[in-house]
């Protein structure tokens, strides 16, 4: 088949899917396309290689501190958009900080960090351009129907980005592959740049269409199961053969073990103590580690060299260039300057990041910021679990979506020891982001209704010729709605 053949095909099914998905679900909002193109470009690559594909990239040390000018001014554009939709919906910033203290301290920290940052400019851009992240999980989850808008979220991104994946792969090598610049080993990347960012996607919509199948909610919904479950189908196919051929390994363990927990979950027995299963496994698989060494016996069952690819050794070397343990080298501002120049003389494949969320972050922000992280991750796996409860008086979709969070929050946890997930404008944490944060409520939501000059209560027919009692104003005052009843007329 010819390549730009397959292009057309391709970008047709994707457009087909996508206004089939808006027709099925018109809940959703219009401003839902702000976060879609944010995930999708940050799991693929930048704006301004998507308006230059040919281009290389930059391979500089200074190429990271400089940026490039239009993905700056892209992404400005996104999160002035954000604030504006957030600003019409009324969202509450109070409500917003008091409901998620731990995110809130971990921004205000990484944002105190500038002050003794060696590249505070460098610094300040890309801590303005995190804030991005936060805002486009807010978009989401202030939609009328949040799992139903983070269902739409996904669809939409994987309905482009894993079709394109393989016809880039396939018809398009000098896009969809890489090859190391020491080795020359070539890996399959798809959309995304490198492999690990695909890793990224894949682990995302594995685990949802995995969850749209086997969910009690997925299989019965009256607005297309059946056709949900036939999309789903095909989609994870297209996720496990690009799982194959892109060698991300990491990403597959990750969301293996993802949709475990997420079955587990589901199970009646367990469900009832789900904290002690969680605490017993971690214990399990601790015993293992000390008396089977299971961590190295997992690594080499997947394939993995037991140095994880030459990442211990990259460890050993930035542990060495740590800047202050206590507070860090500033809020991403360890892999710039003189630090990144002497790692790329001694490492081939020149890295950017530490490969471990965890030291990532004590690179930047130190011990503090180790901490504030470990609390964000804590605060985000309780916060789910209470809207996973029964008690919860959610619906059976608010629940299902709490299963899915705990599976990504659970699975981060392992997923941040080999990659640094949890990091700023990077497509995993904004996942983590959309199944933790607690949503603020809408001021369209709790707003009284409309108040009429009479007096009592009065009966306002609804459409179709039901009635119902609704709240009037008494002198200035709201009186309480005693009760709500229909009748046909």
């Amino acid at each position: 088949m010819p390549p730009i053949l397959a292009l057309t095909l391709s970008l047709t099914f994707s457009f087909a899917l996508i206004v089939y998905d808006r027709r099925r679900s018109p809940k959703t909002s219009f401003a839902l396309w702000i976060p879609s193109v944010w995930l999708f470009v940050l799991g693929s690559r930048s704006f301004s290689a998507w308006m230059n594909p040919g281009a290389t990239g930059g391979s500089r040390a200074e190429d990271l501190m400089e940026g490039s000018p239009v993905d700056r001014a892209f992404f400005l554009i996104l999160i002035a958009l954000a604030v504006l939709v957030l600003i019409k919906r009324h969202v509450s910033l109070f409500e917003i900080v008091y409901r998620n203290p731990w995110l809130t301290l971990f921004i205000l920290y990484a944002g105190l960090s500038l002050f003794w940052s060696d590249f505070p400019e460098v610094a300040s851009r890309r801590w303005i351009k995190s804030f991005g992240d936060p805002l486009m999980a807010l978009i989401v989850l202030t939609e009328a129907d949040p799992p139903k808008a983070v269902a739409t979220l996904f669809k939409r991104v994987a309905f482009v980005a894993l079709p394109l994946s393989v016809v880039f792969i396939k018809y398009f090598p000098q896009l969809g592959k890489s090859y190391d610049s020491w080795t020359g080993f070539q890996f399959f990347t798809g959309v995304s740049t490198d492999k690990n960012t695909l890793g990224y996607l894949l682990f995302a919509f594995g685990l949802f269409f995995f969850s749209t199948l086997i969910s009690k909610h997925g299989r019965t919904a009256v607005d297309g199961g059946r056709s949900e479950q036939a999309i789903a189908a095909v989609f994870l196919g297209i996720t496990i053969w690009l799982f194959n051929v892109s060698n991300a390994k990491t990403a597959l363990l990750c969301v293996i073990l993802a949709c475990l927990i997420y079955v587990a979950s589901g199970l009646p027995r367990l469900r009832r103590f789900w904290g002690v299963t969680v605490i017993a496994g971690l214990v399990v698989f601790g015993i293992l580690e000390m008396t089977l060494d299971f961590g190295e016996l997992l690594i080499a069952s997947a394939g993995r060299d037991t140095t994880l690819t030459g990442r211990t050794d990259l460890w050993r070397a930035v542990v060495d260039l740590s800047v202050n343990p206590w507070v860090g080298a500033g809020f991403e501002s360890f892999w710039l300057g003189p630090r990144l120049d002497l790692l790329w003389q001694d490492f081939a494949f020149h890295p950017n990041q530490a490969h471990n969320g965890y030291l990532e972050t004590y690179l930047n922000l130190g011990w503090v910021g180790v901490i504030a992280l470990v609390g964000l991750i804590v605060g985000s796996f309780r916060g789910v679990q209470k809207r996973w409860s029964p008690d919860s008086g959610g619906t059976e979709a608010d629940r299902d979506f709490a299963r899915f969070g705990m599976a990504c929050i659970i699975a981060a946890v392992v997923y941040d020891i080999t990659e640094a997930a949890l990091r700023s404008m990077n497509p995993f944490f904004l996942v983590f982001l959309i199944v933790s944060m607690q949503r603020p409520i809408r001021a369209s939501a709790r707003s009284p209704a409309p108040q009429l000059a009479a007096t009592g209560a009065r009966r306002a027919t609804a459409p179709g010729g039901l009635a119902a009692t609704v709240t009037m104003s008494v002198h200035g005052r709201r009186s309480p709605v005693i009760s709500s009843r229909f009748r046909s007329r």
